[in-house]
């Protein structure tokens, strides 16, 4: 009797260990993975609130991009539809974006190629007054990564998202 006494109350003593690792672990851990990835993306909202974007490209030809209906138009340099599957495409790999290192107390921005920009993408998101401006810099030596930076800010950011093939 003692033997099953004592497999009942290990039993219990482990469904409870369980339990708390499942319902209170588990949900801290899932909490912190998605603070995480909310602070590394480069664009603080998605893609849907995108109202309009501006590329400059590496060519320096610059294109306008605006929402409308359902749909996107391209208002300059021409007006016309816009291609939705690379307008959906280019935007699902740019916004949010994902920043993989922040430099913090970079170099001079022309050691990063920030000096004369490789392309600059202006994005006016619905319900801001002011557009956030990214300007594309250099490859990282050391893989396919950019450095990007954010109007003005002093902080040098590094993302895996925003190539110089997605750019061009």
């Amino acid at each position: 009797m003692k033997l099953k006494t004592t497999t009942w109350i290990l039993a219990a003593a482990l469904i409870g260990v369980a339990a708390y690792f499942f319902l209170v672990e588990e949900k801290g851990r899932a909490a912190d993975e998605k603070e995480r990835r909310e602070n590394a993306k480069l664009f603080p909202y998605e893609m849907k609130d995108v109202a309009r974007f501006t590329l400059i490209n590496p060519q320096g030809e610059r294109i306008d991009v605006a929402h409308e209906g359902a749909g996107w138009k391209v208002v300059y340099p021409v007006e016309a539809p816009g291609d939705e599957p690379t307008i959906t495409a280019f935007l699902g790999q740019v916004v949010p974006g994902r920043r993989r290192e922040t430099i913090e107390s970079p170099r001079a921005p022309a050691d990063y190629g920030l000096e004369k920009p490789f392309a600059t993408l202006i994005v006016e998101r619905r319900g801001a007054e002011a557009p956030d401006t990214l300007f594309v810099g250099d490859k990282t030596p050391t893989s396919a990564s950019t450095y990007v930076r954010f109007g003005g800010a002093g902080a040098i950011l590094v993302s895996g998202e925003l190539t110089h093939n997605v750019m061009n």
